[in-house]
């Protein structure tokens, strides 16, 4: 395994300064701080910044490991986990504020006989681990995101295209699987690119944002309800499976949903995946 001497990592803070009166535009001040990282092998995939304990936390392609980054470059072993760390690699990472909690997904990424695909989930004042979702061997999870009203977490496949749905208890199932994301044109040409689809992953208001790398898209999709297809071995649609989540601040209208083109449709017009 090679060493990385040293990682640079960017901070930028913003100052908007605004004016006396209204005929005054308010000007945009940025300032930007080198923090340069020395520690072997560390290649962070993903990094969040936790208000609580006031540092950075980082995933570890390398390591497999969760890690601490402070503002002075001081970098530490935040959370080991013996069931994968060191034969796995952790990339996305998010924080669940309102259950301070911080969610990894482990992606077995040197094939280990012992690793698998998943997402664990630790609490961040004492590290103990709250779940530990295991998906199929399929596939290349990639980047997190979690809904703070429900809970519930979403994972990013890049391999297939597919969108993981884990529950507070830590239930994985497939939320969406969608032929829009799998007939976009690749107009990515580097060959790790044109195989990378679905990959970083947001939430926002009651959507979740999705980029996809090899087609350069940005998509956009609802949570009031969950679709799942059911294809012949020639690709051909069979059978379309609509299902309400379940959880608060969460309705689904039962209307009818179809499937037209390369949409789906539905929730008043606006319940589907589209080009944005």
């Amino acid at each position: 395994m090679s060493i990385a001497p040293s990682l640079h990592f960017f901070l930028t803070w913003s100052t908007i300064l605004l004016g006396a009166t209204s005929h005054t535009e308010a000007k945009s001040t940025a300032v930007s701080r080198t923090v340069p990282l020395h520690y072997p092998a560390l290649y962070p995939e993903s990094i969040v910044w936790d208000d609580g304990l006031g540092h950075f936390i980082s995933g570890s392609l390398a390591r497999g490991s969760l890690f601490s980054i402070t503002e002075n470059g001081t970098v530490d072993e935040f959370i080991r986990d013996a069931d994968y760390s060191g034969i796995a690699a952790t990339v996305g990472v998010t924080i669940d504020a309102p259950r301070r909690r911080i969610l990894t997904v482990i992606n077995n990424v040197f094939d280990h006989p012992s690793s698998f695909h998943g997402l664990a989930a630790y609490d961040l004042d004492t590290k103990a681990r709250l779940l530990l979702a295991k998906f199929d061997k399929h596939g290349c999870p990639n980047d997190v995101t979690v809904d703070p009203n429900s809970g519930f977490a979403y994972v990013t496949d890049s391999a297939r295209n597919l969108i993981f749905q884990i529950s507070p208890s830590g239930d994985p199932q497939i939320f969406t699987e969608n032929p829009l994301l799998n007939s976009q044109p690749i107009v990515a040409v580097d060959p790790p690119a044109v195989r990378s689809g679905l990959n970083g992953i947001t939430f926002t208001e009651d959507y979740l944002l999705v980029v996809q790398s090899n087609s350069g898209k940005l998509f956009k999709g609802p949570l009031e309800f969950c679709i799942y297809c059911k294809r012949s071995s020639s690709g051909q649609i069979l059978q379309l499976n609509i299902s309400c989540l379940k959880g608060p601040k969460r309705h689904c209208n039962d209307r009818a949903c179809s499937f037209s083109g390369s949409f789906y449709g539905g929730r008043e017009g606006n319940g589907r995946f589209a080009r944005r």
